[in-house]
């Protein structure tokens, strides 16, 4: 009997191990082959960060996180893709992320040398970002495709929807903590999801506002109002302006449809407005509308507002990187070097809150005109196809909203998404 005991307790672990590792030799497989299982990968990622509040750390000899695992996965799987199709389709938008990616490699390898371990975990975002976007860059997009992959987006938003709502009741009933909440946003703000997942709402929101002009389905219309009224609950008041953007770039690039449409539509939008807040309103008690009416009090604090915080550290932060050598111009302060400052007494080593300060600051002038240099390319690329496709539209006025987002914000992986889907859609167009 002991010895059949000692039997499985040996040979199940055994057998997990060797199953796990013929799973993850397959699923990589996979994404190399079929763009879709990588989507599938991002999107439980991110739902596990968003679950997660950030994203939950597995031991396995040293704590790697669910994104450290996701990244690898997806690293295997782009050089099994070019080991077996070589590369090709390598256009403007490649060039320009390929050189971002060099320059990033080589600020990464000073930071290491100078400040070890803390580079790499500074740079970590980066480099989640620059290996999603050459991932989705080597995949050729149709229209079709990017139709699937926006399925696995909606699914993913869908579960993002329920988390807030989840935690929208439990903080009210009590069993979601105050302190969770707080962990998210700023300690004097009601939000249950961060800025990043905000802006996923206004995206889907966008979306169906773009289709509700183009097939004028009072559903989709409905869709849209209820993602961007849970953006405006969620309160990130930078969400609320790249929202607005968007909307702008999709009734100005469907004047006609958006005209004809609007005035019909005014008293629907109205109805949901007030039937959504109420439900809100009934399950969240004065909890949201408190802190929705003090972020809206902050967002016109010309003293004390966050928007006056993040001005302040860009001028501290720019004025460390302009006193310093021609070389860190030309390509950014090490990484591992921090954002320690004090500022209006406090002590503080957040991030500057602004891509684009943040890129030059990391990457120099060097770095920031290869990021402008791709968002151009794309907005200037997508804008030529605009008479011809719906697609383009939606894309380009994504990317304007990111341009938006971008200046109090900073990037995220799952944004990467955009840009390689764009890049290699452009691509496919062109060689059509």
């Amino acid at each position: 009997m002991y010895d059949i005991i000692n039997f499985f307790t040996y040979f199940i672990p055994f057998s997990f191990a060797i199953i796990s590792a013929v799973l993850l030799v397959w699923y990589i497989y996979c994404c190399s082959e079929n763009v879709l299982y990588g989507a599938v990968l991002i999107a439980f990622s991110y739902i596990l960060e968003t679950a997660f509040v950030t994203a939950p750390k597995i031991s396995v000899g040293m704590m790697l996180s669910s994104n450290d695992c996701m990244i690898a996965i997806l690293i295997s799987s782009l050089m099994l893709r070019v080991l077996i199709y070589g590369v090709n389709g390598v256009n403007k938008g490649v060039v320009i992320w390929l050189m971002m990616l060099v320059l990033f490699a080589y600020n990464l390898s000073i930071g290491l040398l100078h400040f070890g371990s803390k580079a790499g975990v500074e740079a970590r975002e980066d480099f989640y970002f620059l290996i999603v976007g050459l991932y989705f860059m080597s995949f050729s997009f149709s229209e079709k495709m990017i139709k699937n992959i926006s399925k696995i987006g909606l699914f993913m938003i869908y579960a993002i929807v329920f988390i807030s709502v989840y935690r929208f009741i439990g903080v009210e009933l009590g069993f979601v903590s105050k302190g969770e909440v707080h962990q998210i946003g700023a300690s004097n703000e009601f939000r249950v999801v961060g800025s990043g997942q905000a802006l996923l709402f206004s995206a889907i929101g966008g979306v169906f506002f773009h289709l509700w002009l183009i097939h004028n389905k009072a559903q989709l219309a409905y869709c849209s109002v209820i993602f961007f009224l849970l953006v405006i609950v969620l309160q990130h008041r930078s969400v609320w302006v790249a929202s607005i953007f968007l909307l702008i770039m999709l009734a100005f690039l469907n004047t006609n449809a958006f005209l004809a449409r609007s005035k019909k539509m005014i008293p629907a939008f109205v109805f949901m407005a007030i039937s959504v807040l109420f439900i809100f309103a009934y399950y969240s008690g004065a909890t949201v509308f408190d802190s929705l009416g003090k972020s809206i009090m902050s967002a016109t604090d010309t003293e004390n507002g966050t928007q006056v915080d993040r001005w302040e550290t860009w001028v501290l932060l720019m004025s460390r990187w302009a006193n310093s050598s021609i070389g860190n111009y030309l390509t950014g302060l090490d990484y591992g070097s921090g954002w320690n400052r004090y500022q209006r007494g406090r002590f503080l080593e957040f991030a500057p809150h602004n891509q684009y300060v943040y890129v030059l600051l990391r990457q120099g002038v060097l770095g920031l005109l290869l990021f402008i240099s791709m968002i151009f390319i794309l907005v200037a690329g997508l804008k030529r196809e605009i008479a011809n496709c719906n697609m383009a539209i939606i894309l380009m006025s994504l990317i304007v909203a990111l341009m938006i987002y971008y200046i109090p914000y900073q990037i995220h992986y799952i944004h990467a998404i955009l840009f390689g889907v764009s890049t290699s859609y452009l691509a496919r167009k062109k060689s059509e």
